[in-house]
This record gives structure tokens, sequence and C-alpha cells, in this order.
């Protein structure tokens, strides 16, 4: 991992300095080993000394050099990485805002769909409930002004039935026709009686008319009857229709509400991870600015193990 190799870049930098101190100490032991020899001996020992310690720390320099490079590059290469991800985080980030919001949104929307539907679910109920109240009292009150008028004639009907039945079984009739048999025509007399009579079959008769025109009128009545009965019906079956699709409706805003519940654990489990890889982010960093001291930040607990070679 890149940690792992920037630690061991680290204990290289460690073992080269050290071996960069170990050397100028020789380095000085062979100085003073060199003065002394310059008393013994002057010239010769002192150049060998001289160029044998330029190529050491020339071949230290070269060392130290192609060290600090190839940790350089892959600090670099670690930085590059981790910016990379860092732009995946953002991008995910605002993606995830993005649907939060767009959630909220949703919420809102069924929220106020909800309302409405419920408000106006109430209100074709209340209009359904006065509409049927006026229909079943507007049937009623027809019906029973109906019956009583049928009542009325009904005992009408039966009153001239009867009185007409008298008149054909009267004394008067048959003492009539045997004066219109004994004399030829009736007198005076017996023709206002007829008379009379005639004028009381012609007003039954015309009540007995105006009875037909109520009686159609009453099966007009029963028709409509049966036609608000039906539509009354048809209402029913709509209220009915409506508390199942509300029923439907609210099912269906309990697995929006848990579908989003589950949406919100998710975006705190990404926030959570966001937060630890912006840590791991800034840590790396740190020690790209500071290199080798100490990090302040919180570290992941899993430490590599390393081994000197």
């Amino acid at each position: 991992s890149t940690k792992y190799c920037a630690r061991v870049n680290c204990y290289k930098r460690k073992n080269a300095a050290k071996e960069q101190v170990k050397l100028s100490k020789e380095l000085n032991n062979l100085q003073d080993g060199c003065d002394q020899c310059l008393q013994k001996d002057a010239g010769l020992a002192l150049e060998k000394l001289k160029e044998q310690h330029e190529w050491e720390l020339e071949s230290l320099r070269e060392t130290l050099k192609g060290t600090w490079t190839s940790e350089r590059e892959e600090l670099l290469k670690a930085h590059q990485e981790a910016i990379e991800r860092l732009v995946e985080e953002i991008t995910a980030k605002i993606k995830t805002e993005t649907s939060v919001e767009l959630n909220a949104s949703f919420d809102d929307k069924i929220k106020c769909i909800t309302e409405k539907h419920t408000n106006k679910t109430e209100e074709l109920q209340k209009l359904h409930s006065q509409e049927k109240k006026t229909l079943t009292d507007n049937f009623k009150e027809t019906e029973a002004s109906l019956q009583g008028k049928v009542d009325v004639l009904t005992a009408e009907l039966q009153v001239f039935n009867e009185l007409k039945q008298r008149v054909k079984e009267s004394v008067l009739t048959r003492d009539l026709q045997r004066n219109i048999k004994d004399h030829g025509s009736p007198g005076s007399f017996w023709e206002q009686e007829l008379n009379s009579l005639l004028f009381v079959i012609e007003m039954k008769n015309e009540r007995i008319q105006n009875f037909s025109k109520k009686l159609l009128q009453m099966e007009a009545l029963a028709e409509k009857n049966l036609s608000l009965e039906d539509r009354v019906k048809n209402l029913l079956q709509q209220n009915e229709d409506l508390r199942l699709r509300m029923e439907k409706h609210q099912t269906l805003i309990q697995e929006l509400s848990r579908e989003h519940a589950r949406l919100q654990e998710s975006l705190e489990k990404e926030s959570l991870l966001s937060q630890r890889l912006n840590q791991e982010k800034e840590e790396l960093l740190y020690r790209l600015v500071n290199g080798d001291s100490p990090p302040t930040f919180h570290v992941s607990p899993f430490t590599p193990e390393l081994s000197p070679r």
C-alpha cells in the first residue's frame, strides 16, 4: 500500500543518514590519521585518502540522489492517486447531496398530494352524504305525497263505482225505463234527473282521467326513483373505489418512507467513509509536506511491521 511504501522509504532515508554520519566519523578519523601520517610521510598517503574520500562521498551522493528521486516519484504518484480519490469522493458526495435534495422534494410532493387527496376524498364523501340525504328525503316526501293521492283517488273511485252501481240498480232507473215504455218519452222530471246523473257521471269520468294522469306521473316518479337509486349505488361504488385507492396510496407512502430511511442510512455510512478518507488524505499531504516529522492526524490502527535490511 502507499502508507507501507512511504514508511519503507522513510526507513531507507534514516539508514542512509546513519551511513553518512558513520562515513563522516570515519573521515574524521582518517583525517586525524592523515595528520599523524603527515608527520611521518607527507603527500602520497594524504592524496590517496582524499581520492578515496571523494570517491566515497560521490558514491554516497549518487546513492542518496537515487533514493530521494525514487521516493519523490512514489510520493508524487501516491499524492496524485489521493487527489483522484478525493475528486471521486467529492463527486459521489455531490451526487448523494443531490439525491437527498431530490428525496426531500419528493417527500414534500408526496405529502402535498396526500393532503390534496385526503381533502378531495373528504369533500366527495361529504357531498355524497348530502346528496344521498337530499335524494332520500325527496323520495320519501314524494312517495308519501303520491301515496296520499293514491289513497284519496282510490277512495273516490270506489265511491264512484258504488254510485254507478246504485244508479244502475236504483228504483229511479227502473221507473224511468217503465215510464219511457208506457208513455214513449219521459217527463221533464225524469229528464232533469237523467241530466243530473249524466253530469255526475261526466264529472266522475273527468276525475278518473285525472287519476289516470296522476298514475302515469307516479310511474314516471317511480322510474326516476329507480334511476336515483342506481345513482346512489354508483356513488357508493365510487366511494369504495376512492377508499381502496387511498389505502393503496398510504401503502405506497409507507414503502417510500422505508426506502427513504434506507437511503438516509446509506448516506450516513458514505459520510463516515468520506470523513475517514479525508483524514487519510490529510495525513498523506502532511507527510508529503513535512517529510519525516511525526503526523498529528488520526491514523489507521493497522501499522505494517518494518524489518531492517
